[in-house]
């Protein structure tokens, strides 16, 4: 079970790394002073904070402490709610822009994603043993 709660958030770690990317490249970056553009410090600052909030209890929870679980949990949800409420701000950012690039239908597709993974580690981290010898 411990084997698949890793790959579900190594491939969460993945997918919000990769919405971040492809954010800065987007219509989104030029929304703000203080947004990151691609390939600046302010990018890759994010993605490293990003794979810490993620790898560090990952760690922990390979290594016996199942309570990082919990810690896991939180960090998902906080992933999932930032890739949801990022979806409607992409469309709305494309619409008033004009800029309806493939990029910004890249980003939608990412977070979509990565909510789907998100959901789906909830599934697999929680789900009963009772459940998983029935399966």
């Amino acid at each position: 079970m411990k084997k698949r709660v890793v790959i579900t958030t190594l491939l969460s770690a993945i997918l919000f790394c990769s919405m971040m990317t492809l954010s800065s490249a987007s219509p989104l970056a030029d929304s703000g002073p203080n947004t990151n553009t691609f390939n600046s410090i302010g990018m890759w600052l994010a993605i490293i904070m990003i794979l810490m909030f993620y790898i560090i209890p990952l760690i922990l929870y390979m290594t016996g402490m199942d309570t990082m679980k919990y810690v896991l949990a939180v960090f998902c949800g906080i992933g999932l709610l930032i890739n949801l409420a990022l979806i409607p701000i992409n469309l709305l950012i494309g619409e008033v822009s004009g800029q309806n690039a493939p990029i910004t239908m890249a980003v939608i597709a990412i977070c979509a994603a990565t909510c789907v993974v998100n959901i789906i580690w909830y599934v697999i981290a929680f789900r009963s043993r009772k459940a998983l010898q029935d399966s």
